[in-house]
């Protein structure tokens, strides 16, 4: 090994240690200058005369180690260079700088693991490396060779920087001949290595990671670019259906899960770093909002929860973001245990009836989710001589058909409704705000909802029909007996009612009252969408 982070040391090219004093460098340099070329151990020897220059060599050197043990340890360098990895006790500088000759002369073909782990063992040497600690050593030699003694410590702080500076170079430079994946791994194992032994890497890993990001800065922020391209293509084709987004989605996760590979090393440091990875916090919370717009507005719970875990795969080591994907992802498997449902209809011959995500299966008629357009239920009791029964009614369509069931049992009827709400319901809902703050309005047979109130219109045969307009503070709402109705408030004979079981989408009608209704009184009905009610 021909000691290539070494030989331009003037130490090294005078064969001198710390300790020598002036007369003594003299010596060396006359006697070694018939081995290099003209005036190279000349201006070895002004180094090591000159204050400053000194400096520099002396960082650059063993500082700390007897000449003696430097012998030793400078023929190691040459006999078995890897051995030098297993020496203890040593000061980190002397350290950091004869791990800094092993780096030079890395051997080919070197595993991504080995360098991560070698790449961990420099950085804590470097991250022991103390300023103080550093002056005592050199100004120890100095005392014995006779040079004045280091005053300033911010001289050492300066010259051990560049030390480091130096070393990254080196380690920049083994890394580059490897592929760019397993560069990418390397970083991303040390990292994580590093936050696994908990502690802080030290400004070497730091800034390698810093170089690393500038390095694909262009090409992360092009992968990101897409990614959202993706995500506006898939919003604007909801409406559509998970069918119609199948290959967007495919391409969409394979854009995101290579983003996250190149990102992975920059959110492993920034973690341990205890910093923000905006990229990450970015990009994150883009699939975030529409896993959330894909339930809340259309009530595509598996297209919610498949873009859940695309977040939760590749953000894990982002804090911030995972905890807001696991909370998610817990009330995304709320709502389908909620919705999933699945029974049979009838006694003799038996239907299955069943409800999902994916949407509403009954006979052979299957209604997508977000195509459900109306929704119906409620229940009737016969009472005959010797016992009572009840028939409990079920329809649901889109907007062109409606299906609808009878069935007399009760634990069917309960918690297919309560699906049939939660996945279509709660969108119905907001579609109804959603049509009223746009300044539409809805009718329910002779009722006419507005934003601010409602119309009752009575019928007159002869003439115009007479509208009793109201506010919503002069409304009043009733339920009873599978029976909305509403009033005027001042004038107990302007009144209209509904019936659950036959009427389409009263169930949504009744919530969006009760919402306004309740207090905090609200003057519109729009105002549901702003505070967080629908």
């Amino acid at each position: 090994m021909n000691l290539p982070h070494f030989n331009q040391n003037p130490f090294f090219i005078l064969q001198a240690t710390p300790r020598d004093d002036r007369r003594r460098l003299l010596e060396l340099a006359e006697a070694r200058g018939l081995q290099f070329e003209s005036g190279v151990c000349d201006r070895a020897r002004a180094d090591l005369t000159n204050p400053r220059s000194r400096l520099a060599a002396e960082i650059a050197w063993l500082p700390g180690i007897s000449p003696s043990q430097g012998a030793v340890l400078i023929d190691l360098l040459r006999s078995a260079p890897q051995s030098i990895r297993r020496e203890t006790g040593l000061p980190p500088l002397a350290r950091a700088n004869l791990l800094a000759a092993v780096w030079r002369e890395l051997p080919r073909g070197a595993s991504a693991e080995a360098l991560a782990e070698f790449i961990l063992e420099t950085d804590a040497a470097v991250g022991d490396i103390s300023a103080a600690a550093v002056i005592d050593d050199i100004n120890r030699d100095r005392t014995v060779s006779g040079f004045p003694p280091v005053q300033a410590i911010a001289l050492v702080e300066s010259g051990v920087a560049e030390r480091v500076r130096d070393l990254r170079a080196l380690i920049e430079s083994a890394l580059d001949a490897l592929p760019s994946a397993s560069i990418i791994g390397v970083l991303r194992d040390a990292a994580a290595a590093a936050n696994g032994q908990g502690r802080h890497a030290s400004a070497l890993l730091d800034g390698l990671v810093d170089s690393y990001e500038i390095a694909i800065r262009t090409v992360m922020e092009r992968e990101a670019a897409l990614a959202c391209q993706l995500m506006d293509l898939i919003r604007s084709k909801l409406v559509g259906g998970s069918r119609a987004l199948e290959s967007i989605l495919r391409s969409l996760e394979a854009v995101a899960r290579n983003w996250d590979r190149l990102a992975q090393p920059l959110q492993l440091s920034c973690e341990a770093r205890g910093l923000d990875h905006k990229a990450s916090l970015d990009f994150g919370n883009a699939i975030i909002r529409l896993s959330v717009e894909a339930w809340n507005q259309h009530r595509m719970l598996d297209l919610a929860t498949r873009l859940n875990d695309l977040g939760r795969e590749i953000f894990a080591e982002v804090p911030q973001l995972a905890e807001r994907l696991q909370l998610d992802q817990v009330t995304f498997a709320n709502l389908a245990q909620k919705i999933n449902y699945s029974g049979t209809v009838g006694r003799l011959f038996k239907r299955r009836l069943s409800i999902s995500a994916a949407g509403v299966r009954w006979r052979r008629k299957h209604y997508p989710i977000e195509s459900i357009a109306r929704i119906r239920w409620g229940a009737v009791t016969y009472s005959g001589i010797f016992r009572k029964s009840t028939r409990y009614t079920i329809g649901f369509g889109d907007a062109r058909e409606e299906s609808y069931l009878e069935t007399s049992n009760e634990t069917l009827y309960l918690s297919f409704t309560e699906g049939l709400w939660y996945s279509a319901g709660v969108r119905l809902l907001a579609e109804f705000c959603e049509i009223l703050k746009a300044g539409g309005q809805i009718r329910f047979g002779n009722t006419r909802f507005r934003d601010d109130g409602v119309d009752f219109i009575h019928w007159r045969p002869f003439g115009p029909n007479q509208v009793h307009r109201c506010a919503w503070d002069e409304v009043i709402m009733n339920v009873r007996s599978g029976t909305l109705t509403l009033r005027a408030k001042h004038n107990p004979a302007v009144w209209a009612w509904f019936n659950f079981r036959i009427g389409a989408n009263v169930h949504v009608l009744a919530k969006a009252l009760e919402l306004v209704l309740t207090p905090p009184f609200k003057q519109r009905m729009s105002e549901l969408l702003t505070t967080g009610a629908v």
